[in-house]
């Protein structure tokens, strides 16, 4: 089977076995959004080690090593997946990792889930509970570019104080976060920085 994509978002499937993609070896988009029913699904099978964009619904928590046989992921989008928690090594060595969406979730702490991201360059966090971000959490995004924090709850940011800590962020969404935002940060450490959204924040 030549099979590159397969959609099977907005449906009611409860359970998916994968030995549907044994025969799926080209495939490299998964999406399967918005299938409130699913209760069983696992990553961990070989006939999806070739999947590079992967698209869930409905994870709650992502735990240890959850994507850890899906090497040649750049691409996962866990958008409005009511995840809460997200353990240390839930994205352990996806070194090819680009574009991570966890938008519109009811995620508090990173806990440092994010230092094999060495690749990333696109991370929505925005609409979450997100009330921490530690330098350890950050400290290997060096190629990001895109960062949407939004509309979280925001006491600590601490990497924006360093200077050259995001050497090439060009966008940055920070609305909806802080009536002390511009503690945060100091503009001249963004040297890269194109876009910048403060908007509704009650800066006086």
């Amino acid at each position: 089977i030549n099979l590159k994509r397969l959609d099977l978002s907005e449906n009611m499937i409860f359970s998916i076995d994968t030995i549907i993609f044994e025969k799926m070896k080209l495939l490299i988009k998964l999406d399967i959004q918005n299938n409130n029913q699913i209760r069983k699904f696992t990553l961990h099978h070989e006939h999806l080690k070739s999947i590079e964009n992967l698209s869930m619904f409905k994870v709650y928590i992502l735990t240890d090593f959850l994507f850890s046989n899906l090497r040649n992921l750049s691409a996962i989008n866990l958008e409005f997946s009511s995840v809460e928690y997200i353990y240390r090594y839930t994205f352990y060595k996806l070194f090819n990792l680009k574009k991570l969406i966890l938008k519109s979730n009811k995620i508090k702490y990173l806990n440092k889930s994010m230092e094999s991201l060495v690749s990333l360059n696109f991370l929505d966090l925005s609409e979450n509970q997100i009330e921490l971000i530690t330098i350890e959490d950050f400290v290997n995004l060096k190629k990001l570019t895109f960062l949407k924090l939004n509309s979280n709850e925001l006491k600590i940011l601490e990497c924006f104080r360093i200077e050259n800590f995001f050497p090439n962020l060009k966008v940055l969404y920070l609305s909806k976060i802080s009536k002390n935002l511009m503690n945060f940060f100091n503009l001249t450490n963004l040297r890269k920085l194109e876009i910048l959204d403060l908007s509704e924040n009650n800066i006086n």
